[in-house]
Formats: structure tokens, C-alpha cells, sequence
């Protein structure tokens, strides 16, 4: 079978090439971004806000990821989330679930915190009996295509097999990163020329997503909220504005006939948007959208420029069986703000 890689990626049983100074470099900006969070959130306090946090997958427990069925975006455990919950209910915070246009129900001088999942895996059933204990709501954004083409996402099939040949997670990514650039149709016939022709069919209930039934009996539960994560989890700055326009209305027409309701908020795949897409958004009936900009949202949130279609949110990842959860008080995020600085 051949193995057909993009540009500067290495084929085989050996790891992709990376440059220690890198890993370094990443490894030592990590470090930096927690301390001065965690400095300014002692030295100057927590300001009122809205603070919206996405997860993926949830397993039952941390032993569950080492056969490697999904791209490690969280690692994230049922402990873990309920040791997410308990930490920011200590610190006072308010967990709301989706609100209306204007969001003048908020108290600006209290902490709300909004949890927000994407992409429907079926593993987020694990979810309900933490949110049940706490009688918390989550959101959850859905893309429908999954709901019946009995696919997995590219990326889970893309870590299995490539950590089967015993390439490291630094490796991987970068190639994730080169393949986001080109389109669904394109990234799944690299996946199959490489790996097989059954590489993304659904072997395993920890990568699946949910069926169209799961889906609408998920969707009954009173803490779970549904929004709209396009049909087919393009990145959307890779389409046309019809392609967009369509990636929005098949959802919404979809969740119409399974909900009795569409949405009204998005949450834009892989975080990738631009102006035209935000207007598309709202055209196809959402008034807020969700991004992976790591700030938290002040208010009155329609201050904004494009109000409640981009607001921002936390990816709190889990590094060695913990999440540093403190960092996400502060007011100052050092790795967004290079970010914005260098943009």
C-alpha cells in the first residue's frame, strides 16, 4: 500500500523530524503564559465576565486514551470534568446555558461560565450524569453529515495510524496542520491512499459519533443544548460563500427535522472564520458564534465588533492528568496576545 505524504512530512515507521529548538521554545512560552496568568490574577483579581470553555471527547478514564483512537485534542476524563466543575463553582462562578440575542440577562458584576462540546462524539453520553449532579447545561455543537455517514473523523484515523508506526504527537500535528489546508474530499483520499480503504469506517465506540437516534434522544435531555457546527466540518475559510452559505442551511434544515427548532448559535469548525463568514452566520438565522480566540468576554458582550457571532473561548487542555485551571481567570493571556501582536 503507498504512503503518500504532503510536503516535508516523513512516511514510515520513524518520527516525523521536529526541531528540538522548537519543542523548547513552545515548551518554555507554555510555562510563561501560566505564570503571568496566574501573576496578574493575584496581583489585580478576577474581573467579572462571561468565561466559555470547549471540550471534544469525553472517556471514562485516562487509561482509555492509550489505544490512541482520538486525536488527543483534551484527554479529557469524567474526573476531570467534574474536577473542572467543582473548581470554578469554588470560585464563585454561575454556569449558564445558551442565551438570547443581547444577553442583557447577565449580571455584570457576577462569573458565568458557559461549557461547550464539539462535534457530537458519542463518548459525550459519559457527560450527562456530571452535568445531572450538578444540574449544570453544556452546549453542543453537531455536526449533522456524522449523524449517517458512518465515517470518523479524518484526524482520529490519522493519530491511530500514525502512532501505530511510532511517530510522536509533535509529528502528527504538524501534518494535521498541513492537511487543514486542503479540502474534506482531498484530506479523506489522503487518509485512505495511506492507511486503507476502511481507514475512516467506524470501528470503535470511543471515536464514533452519534447516530441520528442517539442524537435525538441526547438532544431530550433537559441540560443538553444543540448548536450548529455546519453539515460537514469543512474549514470553512477553504470554501466559497455558497459553500458556506450551504455548510450552514443543510445543518439548520437537519437539526429542524430531528430538534422541531434551528439554532441559534455556531460554533466555526477548526476556529477558522473571517468577516464574510460571520455574515453568513447570521444570515442563516444564528446570533452567536462561538471561536477558539482564548480570552475571556466582558461585558455588555455586544461591545464587541461583531457582538455575540464571535465570542471567545478557553480549550482547557489536560496535561499529565491535570488542567491548569487557573490561568483561565486572568485577564491577560500571554500566547493570544503574541498572536495578536504578530496578526
Amino acid at each position: 500500500m503507498g504512503r503518500n505524504v504532503p510536503a516535508g512530512i516523513i512516511a514510515g515507521n520513524k518520527d516525523v523530524r521536529t526541531d528540538p529548538n522548537d519543542m523548547f521554545v513552545k515548551s518554555l512560552l507554555n510555562i510563561a503564559d501560566n505564570l503571568s496568568s496566574n501573576i496578574y490574577v493575584k496581583m489585580f483579581g478576577e474581573k467579572p465576565a462571561l468565561n466559555t470553555f470547549l471540550f471534544h471527547a469525553c472517556l471514562e478514564k485516562s487509561s482509555d486514551y492509550k489505544h490512541n483512537l482520538l486525536y488527543p485534542q483534551e484527554r479529557l476524563t469524567v474526573q476531570d470534568f467534574r474536577n473542572f466543575i467543582h473548581f470554578f463553582l469554588d470560585q464563585g462562578y454561575v454556569f449558564t446555558g445558551p442565551f438570547s440575542a443581547g444577553a442583557d440577562q447577565f449580571d455584570p458584576a457576577k462569573k458565568y461560565g458557559l461549557i461547550t462540546f464539539d462535534d457530537g462524539y458519542y463518548n459525550n453520553i459519559n457527560l450527562l450524569p456530571v452535568l445531572e449532579e450538578f444540574n449544570i447545561p453544556a452546549l453542543f455543537f453537531v455536526p449533522t453529515d456524522y449523524l449517517y455517514n458512518g465515517k470518523i473523523f479524518w484526524s482520529d484515523a490519522l493519530y491511530f495510524y500514525r502512532k501505530q508506526s511510532g511517530q510522536t504527537d509533535e509529528a502528527i500535528l504538524k501534518e494535521v496542520i498541513h492537511l487543514k489546508g486542503m479540502r474534506l474530499s482531498e484530506i479523506e483520499a489522503y487518509i485512505r491512499t495511506n492507511f486503507g480503504k476502511h481507514a475512516l469506517d467506524v470501528q470503535y465506540d470511543a471515536n464514533r459519533f452519534m447516530t441520528e437516534q442517539e442524537f435525538i434522544q441526547f438532544a431530550r435531555h433537559p441540560l443538553v443544548h444543540i448548536g450548529n457546527h455546519t453539515h460537514t466540518h469543512e474549514v470553512l475559510t477553504n470554501l466559497s460563500e455558497e459553500e458556506v452559505n450551504k455548510e450552514f442551511r443543510t445543518a439548520q434544515d437537519i437539526l429542524q427535522k430531528l430538534l422541531g427548532r434551528q439554532p441559534d448559535w455556531v460554533s466555526y469548525p477548526n476556529g477558522s472564520f473571517n468577516e464574510r463568514i460571520i455574515a453568513i452566520a447570521a444570515e442563516a438565522g444564528m446570533h452567536t458564534g462561538i471561536s477558539t480566540i482564548m480570552e475571556k468576554n466582558y461585558f455588555p458582550l455586544d461591545h464587541y465588533i461583531h457582538g455575540q457571532l464571535l465570542l471567545h473561548r478557553f480549550n482547557p487542555l489536560v496535561q499529565d492528568g491535570k488542567m491548569a485551571l487557573n490561568k483561565f481567570r486572568s485577564s491577560f493571556q500571554l500566547k493570544t496576545k503574541l498572536k495578536q501582536w504578530i496578526n
